[in-house]
């Protein structure tokens, strides 16, 4: 596992040591918040995953740590919702290269995860396969079961961050320039209609290359 990121650990600058300390946490007694922040801060954190994928490895600590893995999967949820709850003037560069690493570490968890078998699939097959299909239902089960704490299932709450993050003003979507056009109709600014046929009849619809670039 202290290979997990490849030519990463050979490095001493900080995010390194950062994403060792994760690793090692990873197979141990779970990542602390301390060193999950410390790699989300990471400016080229995508470039340097994508250099060393180890996609096996993450699957293979999911098989000896589920508990491990599930609770980094809380923890980039956490850290997602934190930023996205950020109002604009609040939501600057470090906040957007957090979210935006939170959902890249996110895509590597997900990448790792099994996809769970058939019910009774398993049916014929050796006990361990057994085993570990059994393992890997009862994971994803697990990520659509009602947390006591928050009431809600943590792939809800993943859904629900990644469709808020689409829509998030200077992060997926540009910022609209609405200087020229504050005139409300209807209640509605029409300079921050994205599509055709959405708003107040009788507002000026943007032009297909507005349209374009938020799409």
């Amino acid at each position: 596992m202290k290979r997990l990121f490849g030519g990463l650990m050979g490095s001493k600058a900080s995010p390194s040591d950062a994403l060792q300390d994760l690793v090692a946490q990873l197979s141990g007694n779970g990542v602390s918040k301390q060193t999950w922040e410390q790699v989300i801060a990471f400016e080229n954190l995508e470039e340097e995953l994508e250099n060393s994928p180890r996609r096996d490895n993450l699957a293979a600590c999911l098989a000896r740590c589920p508990e491990n893995f599930f609770g980094l999967l809380v923890l980039c949820t956490e850290s997602i919702e934190g930023e996205l709850a950020k109002k604009a003037d609040d939501f600057d560069e470090r906040a957007e290269t957090s979210l935006a690493n939170c959902f890249i570490v996110l895509s590597y968890l997900f990448a790792a995860t099994p996809a769970a078998p058939a019910r009774g699939a398993a049916e014929g097959s050796s006990d361990d396969k057994v085993k570990k299909e059994a393992a890997n239902v009862s994971f994803l089960d697990r990520l659509w079961k009602a947390d006591e704490q928050t009431g809600r299932p943590l792939g809800e709450r993943i859904a629900d961050a990644v469709m808020r993050a689409l829509f998030k003003a200077g992060f997926a979507v540009d910022e609209v320039d609405t200087s020229e056009a504050t005139e409300l109709v209807d209640g509605v600014m029409p300079a921050l209609i994205w599509s055709e046929g959405v708003g107040p009849e009788g507002s000026n619809q943007p032009s297909d290359n507005c349209l374009h670039s938020n799409r």
